[in-house]
């Protein structure tokens, strides 16, 4: 799913949405490193620091999502005063990033997932209200809407799914980080289950034949 939302991004052209290719590059190549590194660990090799390696590349991810999602939504949302306050949101976010991000210690997996964890909590809070933003303006359009074949509401209809998905679950692997570390680890299926969805809602809009503008 990965590879064709890949190939399409390098294809067809969304307009306000190109920094996708860039999310989507970045996102191969997290897995394609953790997966090797997954195979060297299991093949009895050990080249030092290469475990903190996936760690530091998850807290990255994170940055780099949040500053993709907050670009499109920037350039989507109409209105001076939203465009400040999405500003203001990020700013403060990525200062709460860079903070939690040089607090953490690497060589302590357990304590820096759980940072993670928080870290993505809160992003997923600050993105949560330009999501629902975006189909409050459609409720209030007058206009007939045909959405079938715009860009636009399937790539915000798959951020909103994953952030509105991805809120509660979070919250409770939190709560689980510091009781049960199997139940944690567990929980991790769910979130490869809606990333599955956020690209197959990527696919569809790069099939829609037309660029999103604002």
């Amino acid at each position: 799913m990965l590879v064709i939302a890949f190939i399409l991004s390098l294809k067809k052209r969304l307009g306000i949405a190109n920094f996708f290719r860039i999310y989507l590059l970045y996102l191969f190549l997290l897995y394609a490193v953790s997966d090797t590194l997954l195979v060297v660990f299991r093949s009895g090799l050990r080249i030092k620091g290469s475990e903190r390696l996936p760690m530091i590349m998850d807290y990255c991810f994170i940055c780099l999502e949040f500053l993709v999602f907050m670009h499109f939504y920037y350039q989507l949302l109409p209105g001076v005063t939203t465009r400040r306050l999405l500003l203001l949101a990020g700013t403060l976010f990525l200062a709460f990033w860079l903070a939690g991000s040089f607090s953490v210690d690497f060589s302590d997996s357990f304590s820096s997932a759980q940072q993670l964890s928080r870290i993505y909590f809160v992003q997923l809070l600050v993105l949560l209200f330009p999501a629902l933003g975006y189909f409050l303006l459609l409720l209030k359009r007058k206009a007939p809407l045909r959405l079938n074949n715009d860009p636009k509401f399937w790539v915000s209809s798959g951020i909103l799914m994953l952030l509105a998905s991805s809120v509660p679950f979070t919250a409770i692997e939190v709560y689980f980080s510091e009781y049960s570390r199997e139940a944690w680890r567990e929980m991790y299926v769910i979130y490869y289950l809606l990333y599955i969805i956020l690209l197959s809602m990527l696919i569809r809009a790069y099939l829609c034949g037309k660029p999103v503008r604002s």
